[in-house]
């Protein structure tokens, strides 16, 4: 159903206890994703269609994965942190709202296809940078694939995932 979804310009959530695959299954979507040139139809200018989130203590397995087992070359893959520093000015824009809240602005130009969140709980907190990143790449029409095996513990925790899978959900701030 994962591949079928996607297709369909749909995102997902994969949840699954530590250590049963996602990072492999994830390999095998995109690997799929490219033999079926979904990425080629992109208009964009990006160089990568895909942009890879993951926690930087797992970047270079995630590599290994994605790259040399499954040899997927067009994922960026990086960490959270990375694309809320100085790398992530190539994909986002700052602006500082009337509020005093910054508000990130992906470049449409350069605007990846689908992201893949790897430990997805690290975008629960809606106020934090990296989930207004994530927000705000849902609401310019970016795909995301969720994968975690512990996405949230209480409601208010899936709400950029409740976003990302029904977006004409309204999702309060409170």
């Amino acid at each position: 159903e994962l591949l079928p979804a996607t297709l369909h310009g749909k995102s997902n959530l994969i949840i699954g206890a530590t250590g049963v695959g996602k990072t492999f299954v994830a390999g095998e979507l995109l690997k799929e994703l490219n033999s079926r040139n979904y990425f080629n139809n992109q208009s964009k200018a990006s160089p990568f269609p895909v942009i890879y989130l993951t926690p930087s203590s797992v970047i270079s397995q995630t590599q290994e994965v994605i790259m040399g087992q499954f040899g997927v070359s067009n994922t960026f893959i990086t960490n959270y942190d990375q694309l809320r520093s100085s790398l992530g000015n190539l994909w986002l824009s700052w602006q500082t709202r009337s509020d005093g809240e910054i508000e990130p602005l992906w470049h449409q130009e350069r605007m990846p296809r689908l992201m893949i969140l790897d430990e997805c709980q690290k975008v629960k907190n809606q106020h934090t940078l990296q989930s207004k990143i994530a927000v705000s790449f849902i609401r310019q029409g970016g795909q995301v694939i969720f994968m975690s095996a512990t996405p949230g513990g209480r409601v208010s925790e899936y709400r950029t995932i409740c976003l990302a899978l029904k977006p004409s959900l309204y999702i309060g701030s409170h």
